[in-house]
């Protein structure tokens, strides 16, 4: 809420029980301070003003941001149960990495706007222009809703800006179809710029209705805030919402308004078109084909391809399922640079390059030597060397899985992961990161970066099988060397201080260079690890780049959660964020530990002080490889999968539904579904038969990976969703003007609605693909999978729209497919008029 002077506060409100018990708590205290409290710890400590008893406010210097904070955890606190100490999942994406697909994927964006812009304008001319003023409006308003919310882009979410350029472009090519058709008939052309307006807004609201509804589930909001949504996935539906709003204002009333503003100033007599410059295009974008006689055909070709995609699909059984979807961890890592401080011409270090086959091999050589150990089976002699190395990461993760049970029988932990299984690590699933290079030899592609994907939960194992297969070859920051080799052996009190003061001086007892943040009042009851003599001295960035990395490694990555802050002591050279310095201090406090309250907490065998002491050393001395971490146990990964089920079938039933009203006829929603049901089937197909075509020739050639269903799939197979029901809503609008207020509906009807739609399915399915072979080309790793899922699913999206759904109206309504079956009907027809206010007859 906001205060009487507009500063943003938090309000709250109590139920009567509430009331009376704050009322007699506070009645006396006024004037005193009153904590706010979570799991044992103040998040905030206002000072009581007056006798609180139904509500009140807490105020003072907030930011929006903290205010959302404060309320969303003060709303958690209503929950029973304490937050667990161990993650169930987490991920970390390293800067490098970040960088390059924040750059990849915005490339793609670019070069969609740029290639859609320059064919609206090549195919409409001056109304192609206005398109691409009215795009342009479209994505600076997109842009600006997202920052007044706050709302940040994610991978997912460029890729909805990406679609977003689809829709707004859809809306504009629906419009300008409809004004050519109006034209073609005879009319005037502000009478056309009118109707083509006019009539074509109840499908487009249609068509981004359906659509808006794919992302309102998606972004898990009410009435569907029961599938709990990740947030890469809320990123996208975010963006994508708001691009489908703003496309429905811009499309609407932004290029309606530009067309009337350009026809008011120049004059023209016609606007002209490619078909109308060049008839021969005019009429091949309007053919009679007798699309409903053709469903002799289509019927069986839909059905054979459906049951192929299940075949495939089935025979991939669990195989499909990303580690997402089954649990399993997946980690990113880098090449050593060539030589240090060398940059290429974009200023990016320039690395060693692999073939992937090669570090394939290295990494499948460790696997199999650690299989015969866990095996207790005999090592080849020539691999004896090797086994030496790979024989602790074997007895370490056997150690760490019976601790973990050990634990759990204790009742200190919950149930532990399966105990690493290395017959089950495979390095099929190691893909190349960023730009591959092509070698001049054999033309295969060299990379810089790779991710490894593995259904072993146990990610210190999968790091350590890395590291020791590619030794001498991955990038790792150098060791930091520090004064006091004690850190790592003991609690030394000269580098672990308990924190028992607001003022990080007073706890240090030494000074704090002028311009620090010396305020530590958020941490006291925590510790603080002190490290001096750094060599070679770091800049505060680096020391937290460190600490962040070495974090999301193990075994810190099993670390309770904990809030932490590092503070220069001693300047070494420098300025600005460049700065270096030889000495930190690395202040932490968790939701568990108070040195105030237990001392012996802090410094016990697992306790704060000790675990953040060697989390410290570590980040200073030991390699960190690993820019991207990430961990799914089988307990989130279930919930994904229920999760993604319930977003699917909410989908579907509210797409039916609302098919099913716009259109008052239950056969309508019942089209539409059975059409959905067959382009994510034989979307679900394609990315099994990935799997296969990978390995080919040709699979190579049009880079197909092994492509698998997690939570970006199960996105893109949502978006195809919103995109089929849009070709298949334009369609049946047509049917339904055609059909007037005669409720049976022919095949003539059918015929006639497809034929006159053609040009704009043909039109909207080539921008869409040009944007999703952007996404596909250049928009990086990150959505590679995603854009593939989205060209198979438009483009059987598009059959289906037009060989399947429009037919499946004759079923059930007494009609066949053929004109012959409905003479009788069309004679009823011509003794009823066919729109209000127009002659019978017509």
């Amino acid at each position: 809420s906001f205060d009487q002077i507009g500063k943003p506060c938090v309000s709250f409100s109590m139920d009567q029980q509430g009331a009376a018990l704050l009322g007699d708590m506070t009645g006396a205290h006024v004037g005193r301070l009153m904590a706010v409290l979570l799991d044992g710890r103040i998040l905030t400590t206002p000072n009581l003003q007056s006798k609180l008893s139904d509500g009140g406010q807490i105020t003072g210097s907030y930011t929006p941001q903290e205010v959302d904070y404060l309320v969303n955890t003060m709303r958690a606190g209503s929950l029973d149960g304490r937050i667990s100490g161990a993650p169930v999942s987490q991920k970390t994406t390293g800067p490098e990495l970040g960088g390059e697909n924040l750059e990849m994927g915005m490339s793609a964006a670019l070069w969609s706007f740029i290639v859609v812009g320059a064919f609206m304008v090549f195919y409409y001319f001056v109304p192609g222009l206005t398109a691409i003023i009215a795009l342009v409006a479209n994505l600076l308003l997109v842009l600006g809703i997202m920052a007044v919310f706050n709302s940040t882009f994610t991978m997912p979410g460029i890729a909805g800006m990406v679609l977003t350029i689809g829709i707004a472009v859809d809306a504009n090519v629906l419009i300008y179809e409809r004004i050519r058709e109006e034209t073609f008939h005879g009319k005037e052309l502000l009478s056309a710029i009118h109707d083509g307006h006019h009539r074509s807004m109840a499908t487009i609201i249609d068509s981004h209705v359906t659509q808006l509804l794919v992302a309102w589930v998606l972004a898990g909001l009410p009435p569907f805030n029961l599938v709990e949504t990740p947030a890469d996935l809320k990123g996208f539906a975010v963006t994508l919402g708001i691009g489908i709003l703003v496309s429905l204002f811009t499309s609407l009333f932004g290029a309606y308004v530009f067309l009337d503003l350009y026809v008011w100033v120049f004059k023209p007599r016609k606007i002209h078109m490619l078909p109308t410059v060049w008839p021969g295009l005019q009429r091949a974008l309007t053919p009679n084909i007798p699309w409903v006689r053709l469903g002799r055909v289509f019927l069986p070709i839909t059905s054979i391809l459906c049951v192929v995609a299940i075949v495939f699909a089935v025979s991939r059984g669990k195989d499909l399922l990303d580690v997402e979807f089954r649990a399993g961890s997946q980690v990113g890592f880098r090449l050593k640079e060539e030589a240090p401080g060398k940059k290429d011409a974009e200023g990016k270090s320039i690395r060693q390059k692999l073939k992937l086959e090669d570090v394939r091999e290295r990494i499948g050589e460790v696997i199999r030597v650690a299989t015969l150990l866990q095996q207790d089976r005999p090592v080849p002699t020539g691999q004896a060397a090797l086994s030496e190395r790979v024989r602790p990461i074997v007895r370490d993760a056997k150690a760490r899985h019976a601790e973990a049970e050990k634990e759990f029988a204790a009742g200190r932990a919950n149930a532990p992961e399966a105990a690493v299984d290395f017959t089950q690590f495979s390095a099929e699933y190691l893909i190349g990161v960023g730009k591959g290079e092509k070698d001049p030899k054999d033309g295969e592609s060299r990379y810089g970066e790779f991710s490894l994907k593995t259904l072993i939960t146990d990610s210190r194992a999968v790091t350590e099988v890395v590291q020791t297969a590619l030794a001498g070859d991955l990038d790792a920051e150098p060791s930091v060397s520090f004064a006091g080799a004690s850190l790592a052996a003991k609690a030394d009190g000269a580098h672990l201080i308990p924190v028992v003061s607001a003022n990080l001086a007073e706890v240090l007892k030494r000074d704090i260079p002028a311009g620090v943040d010396a305020d530590v009042r958020e941490y006291q009851g925590g510790v603080a690890v002190v490290v001096e003599g750094l060599k070679p001295a770091l800049t505060l960035p680096q020391m937290q780049e460190r600490l962040k990395r070495m974090r999301n490694q193990p075994p810190h990555d099993k670390l309770e959660p904990r809030h932490w802050k590092v503070v220069p002591l001693e300047a070494e050279a420098g300025s600005g964020d460049s700065k270096t310095w030889s000495a930190f201090a690395v202040v932490t406090a968790d939701d568990q530990t108070s040195y105030i309250n237990d001392a012996g907490s802090l410094f016990g065998s697992g306790g704060l002080a000790v675990t953040q002491r060697e989390l410290v050393h570590d980040a200073l001395q030991r390699a960190t490889a690993f820019d991207d971490v990430t961990v799914f146990g089988s307990q989130v990964s279930g919930t994904m999968q229920k999760d993604a089920f319930f977003a699917l079938l909410v989908s579907f039933l509210g797409i039916a539904g609302y098919v099913w009203f716009r259109f008052n006829a239950v056969r309508f929603g019942i089209a539409t579904v059975i059409a959905l049901l067959h382009d994510v089937g034989v979307a679900l197909g394609a990315i099994a038969l990935s799997g296969w075509l990978s390995h080919t020739a040709l699979g190579r050639m049009l880079d197909i990976h092994d492509f698998k269903m997690n939570l970006a799939m199960v996105a893109a197979l949502l978006t195809v969703m919103g995109y089929s029901v849009n070709d298949t809503v334009v369609v049946f609008d047509r049917i339904r003007e055609y059909r007037g207020k005669v409720k049976v509906v022919t095949a003539q009807h059918i015929n006639d609605a497809i034929n006159h739609t053609l040009s704009r399915t043909l039109l909207t399915t080539g921008t869409v693909i040009i944007s999703s072979v952007m996404l596909y080309a250049i928009g990086g790793p990150a959505v590679h999978g995603f854009a593939f899922a989205m060209l198979v699913g438009v483009l059987t999206g598009t059959w289906s729209s037009i060989a399947l759904a429009a037919p499946l109206l004759l079923l059930g309504s007494g009609g066949g497919l053929d004109m012959a079956d409905h003479e009788d009907e069309l004679a009823d027809m011509r003794l009823q008029p066919s729109a209000p206010g127009e002659p019978v007859g017509v």
